[in-house]
Parts: C-alpha cells; structure tokens; sequence
C-alpha cells in the first residue's frame, strides 16, 4: 500500500461485513500501525468474526501497535475484535470510546482507564469477556470520565466506582447486584 507521506488522514473507517481470512491479518496490521504513525484522530473499525471449523469464533485482535502508539486519537470505535489482556493501552488523547460486540479479555477495561487519562464517555454494548466473570470499573483509573452506557447479553457487571460520572445508562445489568456491597 503506498500512501503520500505529508498526507493529513484524520478519521480511519473500515468495515469488513463478511468474515476476513485469517491469512490477511498482517496486511489489517500493517494499515493500522500506518494510521496510528499518521496521527489519525478517528479510528472506526469493525471486522466480523470468523467462524472456526463450526466450533467458535475468530476475533481480529487489535494489535499492540495500535494500542501504544495511537496518542493523538481522541475518537475510537470498535466492533467484533479482540482486546488482549496482555497488551497495554496508551491512549492519552482519547475522548470517546465505544466497543460493541468485543471480546474484552481480562481487566481491559480497566487498562484502558489507566492508560486513557482523557476519556470521558464509555460505550460498551453486548461484549464478552474472554475468561474474567465478572467486569469491574473502578474509581482510581479513571477521573476523566463522566458518561458510561453498558448494555450486555449477561449480567457481567459486579462493580461500579466513578466518582465524575455524569451519566450511567445501564440496559441489562442487575441493579440488586451491584447495591450488594453497600
């Protein structure tokens, strides 16, 4: 892919609506380490799962690339990918993020905070954890954020602790649950 190189890209979107042969990941990897280097402000991504021998599925995993060096994005929409555990995230001009349908692996949500001092609005609606029962948000990683909506398929949600938050839209998660430790 040749791209001019004193080029302003501003917003990335790429929807893949039939599943991706696994075989062509490197080429996704190699665009998006490209928009990361380029100061890309926007990223939309959604690349549809794969389906594996009709015994699962395959998520594109967001590579480590992206997820270090994207520090002038302030505007981040995922759908059907993989966030790893063992990556860590820098997103330090990060605005807005929205996941819908991602495999979150354990405390990403968390590492995301952490490494998002700017976040102020969370969107995650009908993702999965990847091994992790339950999804904590807590206060210590994040100052910054002010609207939270969580809408999932099962109630995942033990904690919640933001002490800005301005806005809490939960759909499906177990009011009773999350009073308990009070």
């Amino acid at each position: 892919m040749n791209f001019i190189r004193d080029s302003a890209i501003t917003s990335f979107k790429l929807h893949m609506r039939y599943t991706y042969e696994i075989s062509k990941v490197s080429r996704l990897d190699k665009w998006l380490a490209f928009i990361a280097e380029m100061k890309v402000k926007e990223i939309g991504l959604c690349v549809n799962r794969t389906v594996i021998n009709n015994i699962g599925f395959h998520y594109y995993s967001l590579p480590k690339t992206l997820a270090v060096n994207a520090k002038y994005l302030t505007i981040l929409k995922l759908s059907f990918v993989e966030l790893d555990s063992s990556s860590s995230f820098s997103f330090p001009s990060l605005k807005t993020l929205s996941l819908a349908r991602v495999r979150l692996g354990d405390n990403v949500v968390e590492k995301i905070l952490m490494g998002s001092s700017s976040l102020e609005s969370l969107d995650l609606h009908l993702c999965c954890l990847a091994s992790d029962p339950q999804l904590r948000i807590n206060i210590q990683h994040s100052l910054s954020l002010k609207f939270l909506y969580i809408n999932l398929t099962k109630d995942l949600v033990e904690l919640i602790e933001l002490i800005n938050l301005e806005s809490l839209i939960l759909v499906d998660v177990s009011f009773h649950k999350l009073m308990q430790g009070n």
